[in-house]
């Protein structure tokens, strides 16, 4: 994130002394506003956060003073030392949990960070255990304490031992996992063994000492390109067969650490397995595995209507038999896949990029205003970083508009060269009104246009959902953490499917020379298919599955390849090949995070409600969508509504028994799905 660490250090300490002559210290005014959040529903009452005052744009030297964090901290700390108050430890906590994610940025960082992080860290929790011990602070209020952090000062030391555990094989876990997705031996192919595969996308592999030939290296991204568009079978063969023997024995171990750490460690926490655990705080039609698993497969069987057409084909095209290494060959014919390529000429990045942010923002009723570029030595935000301040009132052609400022936006379009950054894309809320968006694209050529795929597309939609939706929020950001994952990933997954709509594509895709619209044949393509479903299906009831119905403790890495196996085949077309691991596809990132990806699956059904209905005359459901009406209920009913966060902290039983026996949890804050209308997704979708 820093442009020139010598250069940086030198202004972020001329930065650090003027603040601290001057009294002043950004950390200490963003835990303000996250106090006054978090002790008021009435978030919006502060008149640091009026139309038109309060809130300014981070510049990024004073977030990034580590001396200044410190400050904040040990002055949070010396308070608390004179005397038990909430308010203060809901400031430390929150001083930590921005530590952590400006770490994770870039800003923060180096052994004397980590250092002072593990010491008020420490502190912090037994701090908060003590207040919880003699009722200063009851889990289930308003306290300003998310409830990880009232549960981590709760557990004994054997379950701290676990959780460390816990975090450590789960490292381990993802760094097998991309060591294994990462490139590794090479096959040299010929061009008529690549046949079919777009030159855009091989020349890379280009072998200039041999001519005609490429040298493939085995891995995630050559499967991601070959395995759809190849037309030759037996180059798919050899390919499917050489990456899949990357996930062996010593992979598959790994894997059994993780799901052996999270068994104990739930065990150890009160429930019956890490499923049970991580799907509490969701709607009560998943609460334990057995109700997810039951969901997934009703999911399936409404998907088989808009699978059997696709079916039929792939079997008439393949001699009445499918084969596993075919599958994904089959599919791109069905869909098109080719066409993605041309779509992807309506999409120039930067302008997608703000049509798409008009898009979100008329179905929010919020606008995206571009900032100008600071002066260099005004923040150390790097040039690939922009601003945009985001106004209360729907936007005009991105012009300014009379609103209060809700926060600001900072994008970060390209992959950063700081090796820190996380690889996957994702909105970060840093403090109440400042939210981080990385999309990690990787940065075009000199002089070339970068031009985004559908998924690209589809993806920066998604993450545009998570930044409204953070900044709208009436309450602090401990208690936007805490909300159920259902509810967290509804506002982004809305935002995902309105983006494949064919009636809005045509409001963000833009030819990059004509600035053209595109025919209809094309606009079909973003659309999330059955393929689309049916791939989400696997690799969630493979990571549900294993944390569930497993005994990872008496069970052997080949056990475990075998029941993921099984586990992946109950939702496929195909027999699986001898040599296929589920964990080497998406079903490998479904088991690093957890056992709770069926919240997606209830997001993507409540996204497809909201959309459903006719339009009033002949108004077009595109319109309907964009109307402000249409914004105004999503707001008041989902984006701006402060639910009870507090609600997780009375599902933990490590929390609850010593505090609140017998006390009924808070119903979920969204209402139940319609049993009669909740597959509703599948009657729409084209095979």
């Amino acid at each position: 994130m820093i442009r020139a660490p010598g250069i940086n250090a030198f202004l972020g300490a001329l930065r650090t002394t003027q603040q601290l002559l001057s009294g002043r210290n950004v950390f200490q005014e963003l835990s303000e506003v996250e106090i006054q959040r978090a002790s008021t529903s009435a978030a919006r009452t502060s008149s640091t956060e009026q139309p038109g005052g309060g809130i300014q744009p981070l510049e990024l030297y004073d977030v990034s003073s580590g001396a200044l964090w410190w400050l904040a901290c040990w002055q949070s700390k010396r308070r608390l030392e004179q005397g038990q108050d909430v308010n203060e430890l809901s400031r430390l906590s929150f001083l930590m949990m921005l530590g952590g994610k400006l770490q994770q940025l870039g800003p923060l960082g180096g052994l004397s960070f980590r250092l002072a992080n593990r010491h008020m860290q420490n502190y912090m929790y037994k701090a908060v255990r003590t207040a919880l011990e003699q009722g200063q602070v009851v889990p289930g209020s308003k306290t300003g304490l998310s409830a990880r952090v009232m549960m981590l000062s709760k557990v004994d030391e054997s379950t701290a031992q676990l959780l460390e555990k816990e975090l450590a094989a789960r490292k381990g876990f993802s760094q097998a996992l991309m060591k294994a997705f990462k490139d590794g031996q090479k096959l040299q192919l010929t061009e008529a063994e690549l046949q079919g595969v777009p030159a855009q996308l091989k020349k890379q592999w280009k072998d200039w000492k041999g001519r005609g030939s490429f040298k493939v290296p085995v891995g995630r991204e050559a499967m991601n390109v070959i395995m759809p568009y190849c037309s030759v079978a037996s180059t798919r063969s050899q390919l499917f067969e050489a990456y899949y023997r990357r996930f062996g024995h010593d992979f598959h171990g790994s894997a059994l650490e993780l799901l052996r750490a999270r068994q104990k460690l739930a065990k150890q926490l009160g429930f019956a397995s890490w499923a049970d655990y991580e799907l509490r705080p969701l709607a009560e039609v998943v609460q334990d595995g057995k109700a997810a698993s039951q969901l997934l497969a009703e999911c399936w069987k409404h998907l088989q209507p808009s699978l059997a057409p696709a079916v039929q084909q792939m079997k008439r095209l393949g001699g009445g038999v499918l084969q596993h290494s075919d599958e994904a060959y089959h599919w791109t014919l069905q869909g098109r896949g080719a066409d993605r390529f041309k779509l992807a000429e309506f999409l120039p990045a930067e302008p997608a990029l703000e049509r798409l942010m008009q898009v979100i923002g008329r179905a929010c009723n919020v606008t995206f205003r571009p900032l100008p570029p600071r002066n260099w030595f005004q923040t150390g935000w790097h040039g690939g970083v922009r601003c945009f301040e985001v106004v209360d009132g729907p936007p005009v052609g991105m012009a300014a508009v009379e609103g209060r400022c809700l926060g600001y936006v900072y994008v970060e379009l390209y992959l950063s060269w700081k090796g820190s950054r996380p690889l996957a894309p994702g909105a970060l809320l840093l403090a109440p009104g400042h939210v981080h968006l990385g999309l990690n694209l990787q940065a075009p050529s000199i002089g070339a246009t970068k031009l985004l795929t559908p998924e690209d597309t589809v993806m920066i939609a998604h993450e545009l959902g998570h930044a409204v939706h953070m900044l709208c929020f009436n309450g602090s950001s401990q208690q936007f953490q805490d909300l159920p994952l259902d509810v967290l990933e509804l506002p982004s997954t809305f935002s995902e499917v309105l983006a494949t709509q064919p009636q809005v594509v045509g409001e963000y895709a833009r030819h990059h020379a004509s600035e053209g619209t595109p025919p209809d044949n094309l606009i079909q393509v973003v659309q999330q298919g059955p393929h689309f479903f049916m791939q989400k299906l696997q690799s969630w009831n493979v990571g549900l599955g294993l944390h569930s119905n497993f005994d990872a403790l008496d069970a052997s890495p080949s056990q475990l390849q075998d029941h993921a196996v099984k586990l992946w085949q109950e939702f496929s077309l195909v027999p699986a090949n001898p040599s296929f691991s589920p964990l080497g596809e998406d079903a490998g990132g479904c088991l690093a995070l957890g056992a709770n990806h069926v919240a997606y699956m209830l997001c993507y059904l409540r996204s497809a409600l909201l959309l459903k209905g006719k339009s009033p005359g002949k108004v077009s459901n595109a319109k309907r969508w964009l109307s402000p009406d249409f914004a105004s209920s999503l707001r008041a009913q989902l984006l701006d509504k402060a639910f009870n966060s507090e609600r997780l902290a009375t599902l933990s039983p490590s929390l609850v028994a010593s505090q609140t026996p017998g006390k009924q949890p808070l119903p979920h804050p969204l209402p139940p799905l319609s049993p009669d209308v909740k597959f509703s997704l599948f009657q729409s979708l084209r095979p």
